[in-house]
């Protein structure tokens, strides 16, 4: 009884933290653009110019990827550099975010796709996890003999 108990808590547990990682997850899915309108960033349509490298905040040196976009008529070119999952064909479009006080500081949240996929592996992770659990549930349950 005790051991069934002990694999039935677990599975609990399970069911628990795929939950929190789904969850979890989710909100930072949303929070990343939701982030960047909540501090005022608009977004617009850049154009990929061309990447090079510059120096960060380490003084190392760190791949950068520079885009072009018009706000109220004038042209900017800035670039981001770290979070830039996704940009990789010069000439194609991109929704970044600008900063309105500030206009040629810009941010570039991860695409749909990487997320997606995070999530999807995530998922089946926390449901092999339940399965797992589930099936040494009913293997110690099936073996158990039981007094009359």
């Amino acid at each position: 009884m005790k051991k069934s108990k002990t694999i039935l808590e677990m599975l609990l547990i399970d069911i628990f933290f795929g939950f929190i990682i789904i969850t979890g997850f989710i909100a930072v899915y949303n929070g990343t653009t939701q982030k960047l309108e909540k501090d005022g960033y608009r977004p617009i349509e850049a154009t990929y110019a061309y990447s090079d490298y510059v120096m960060n905040k380490n003084n190392e040196l760190e791949k950068a990827y520079f885009l072009t976009y018009n706000i109220n008529g004038t042209s900017y070119t800035s670039y981001v550099i770290g979070n830039a999952y996704g940009i990789d064909n010069v000439g194609s479009k991109y929704t970044i975010y600008y900063n309105p006080t500030n206009p040629s500081e810009i941010a570039c949240p991860n695409p749909t796709g990487s997320r997606i996929l995070i999530f999807i592996i995530l998922s089946l992770v926390s449901v092999i996890i339940i399965i797992v659990n589930i099936k040494r549930f009913l293997k110690i349950s099936k073996n158990k003999k039981y007094d009359y």
